[in-house]
């Protein structure tokens, strides 16, 4: 009887894996980071102190590098890990976009989502739930979006 309970458990989570959407999955990853930030004791010092988490929102945060890739984020005692952005070119997403790559090469399948926020910056918000971030002109929104414009940033806020 045991063995027939646990073959069914095992059935049924293999089952559950496969049956999962594109957008689960790509959400874990962002989970898996997250819980890995939240399971540090240390942080590496930041070479600023703050980050710019909105147009109107300038927030302090801290650093950490994972599997090699530095991320920069923020923490609050209330809601813990509200932001996390990265500037490192050796991340990807899981949809495969990197800092540098061109807006032309993003497949249209992949966005969720077109939207500029004035003074911040341009932004795709992909499947997998981060973010590629754009930066045009001075005010990094004082120009359009080109299709040669390339991410500068990503970042997920929760």
């Amino acid at each position: 009887m045991f063995l027939k309970r646990r073959y069914f458990i095992i059935c049924f989570l293999i089952l559950l894996m496969f049956s999962c959407n594109k957008k689960t999955e790509y959400g874990s990853e962002i989970e898996t980071i997250l819980e890995q930030i939240r399971s540090l004791s240390e942080y590496s010092k930041c070479e600023n102190e703050a980050v710019m988490t909105s147009a109107s929102s300038i927030e302090a945060s801290k650093c950490v590098t994972i599997n090699g890739i530095k991320f920069k984020f923020v923490e609050k005692e209330s809601t813990g890990v509200s932001f996390v952005s990265t500037k490192d070119k050796k991340f990807r997403t899981p949809e495969g976009y990197y800092v540098g790559t061109k807006r032309l090469d993003i497949l249209q399948n992949d966005i969720v989502q077109i939207q500029t926020e004035r003074g911040y910056g341009h932004f795709i918000a992909l499947k997998s739930g981060w973010k590629l971030g754009f930066c045009e002109g001075g005010s990094c929104t004082s120009s359009d979006l080109k299709d040669t414009s390339e991410v500068k940033w990503i970042m997920v806020r929760k």
